[in-house]
């Protein structure tokens, strides 16, 4: 559902947000509370395929840490074609010692000490690639 109890004569969505598909119908249904007319517009390109939108939640922007402290990697990654992603299809890489491991969750103790860019890459299964930075310091 795109819109309710809409007023006006035109209505616009971005499609971003959408599956990219070439076969996409769109059905657009009115009523006027007493006659409802539906009519469906098939044939539809939505594409192309759209990169995932990951979130990461740990460690945030600006965080600081002790050398030899646990440092948790936490992230959350959708994909409008795939769903929810997982683990293999993710990985977390540090500007200082390089690939940190797979997986949506990640723990490692062995950070050198100095300024990371912490960078968690996802892949969906279209190729599309997405990554998000935050930035750390181990001291």
């Amino acid at each position: 559902m795109i819109a309710t109890r809409f007023e006006g004569t035109e209505l616009t969505r971005a499609t971003t947000d959408l599956p990219a598909t070439d076969e996409a119908t769109i059905q657009v249904r009115v009523s006027d509370g007493l006659n409802t007319t539906v009519a469906d517009v098939p044939y539809l390109k939505l594409g192309p395929n759209r990169v995932p939108r990951v979130t990461v939640l740990s460690p945030t922007e600006g965080g600081h840490y002790g050398w030899g402290a646990n440092v948790v990697f936490l992230a959350s990654v959708f994909d409008p074609e795939d769903g929810w992603l997982g683990d293999q299809a993710v990985a977390w890489y540090s500007s200082v010692d390089g690939f940190l491991g797979n997986g949506l969750a990640v723990n490692t103790a062995v950070l050198s000490a100095g300024a990371h860019a912490i960078t968690f890459l996802a892949a969906d299964s279209g190729g599309a690639v997405t990554s998000a930075t935050v930035n750390i310091m181990v001291e």
